[in-house]
């Protein structure tokens, strides 16, 4: 039971680390263009910039989402196994990735409001 409950923790954090790696390393792109740009005295630079003031700030609120889904499955797993002790485990490892997103979708959807 302790150790489905570690393995389910370790899956939530390498997911969640390996979604901000990503995430990192596509900002990381898309700013070394933008500088390109910016020394090249590219005249779309202006217009770039506006485009990126202007697009939508959904990220934190899939990541969200994607964590409570986890969490649905994580309990949902343990719902399938049907023993009491199976279920207190799976519910208990479902917490961390559901109290998680929760908040990062919360915290969007303030963000978003003007909160």
């Amino acid at each position: 039971m302790t150790q489905d409950l570690l393995l389910a923790f370790i899956a939530c954090a390498l997911f969640i680390f390996a979604f901000h790696v990503m995430r990192v390393r596509q900002d990381g792109h898309l700013h070394r263009t933008l500088q390109e740009a910016i020394r090249a005295n590219s005249p779309i630079v202006p217009e770039l910039l506006t485009q990126l003031n202007d697009r939508p700030r959904r990220r934190s609120q899939t990541t969200g989402l994607v964590l409570i889904a986890i969490a649905g499955a994580i309990l949902a797993a343990g719902l399938v196994q049907g023993g009491t002790a199976e279920i207190r485990s799976a519910a208990a490892a479902a917490f961390f990735p559901a109290f998680i997103g929760i908040v990062v979708v919360w915290r969007s959807i303030l963000k978003r409001s003007g909160g």
